[in-house]
C-alpha cells in the first residue's frame, strides 16, 4: 500500500475515531440517568444504564483499535498481520480498515476461541 492510500487510510480512520468519540458521548449522556437501585419491582433505567456501560466499553475496545491501526500506519507497519506477518490484503483493509490480521489468521485466531 502507497504513502497516498496510507494518508487516505489515516483520514478514514480518524473519520471513524470522531464518529466512536461522539457516540461515547452520547452513551455518556445516557448515564447521566440516576437509576433506581432499591428493593422492589426495581426501576427500567437500570437495564438502560447497564447496556449504556456495556457499549461504552465496546466503543472503548473499537478506539483502542482505531488507535492501534493509526500508531502503525506512522511507524509503516500497518497492513502487515500481526500473526503470520504477511500483507493483509488491500479488500480487508477497505472493509475492516483497524484489522490486526490478514483473514486466514482471523479466521484461525476465531476458532480458538469458540471451542
Amino acid at each position: 500500500m502507497g504513502k497516498k492510500k496510507w494518508a487516505a487510510m489515516r483520514k478514514r480512520l480518524e473519520e471513524e475515531r470522531k464518529a466512536k468519540l461522539e457516540e461515547r458521548a452520547h452513551l455518556e449522556r445516557d448515564l447521566a440517568y440516576e437509576a433506581d437501585y432499591g428493593f422492589g419491582e426495581g426501576d427500567p433505567g437500570i437495564y438502560e444504564r447497564e447496556k449504556a456501560m456495556a457499549l461504552i466499553r465496546a466503543v472503548d475496545e473499537d478506539l483502542s483499535e482505531i488507535d492501534r491501526a493509526m500508531k502503525k500506519i506512522d511507524e509503516g507497519t500497518y497492513g502487515i498481520c500481526e500473526e503470520c506477518g504477511q500483507p493483509i490484503p488491500e479488500e480487508r483493509l477497505e472493509i475492516v480498515p483497524a484489522t490486526r490480521y490478514c483473514v486466514q489468521c482471523a479466521s484461525k485466531l476465531s476458532a480458538k476461541l469458540y471451542r
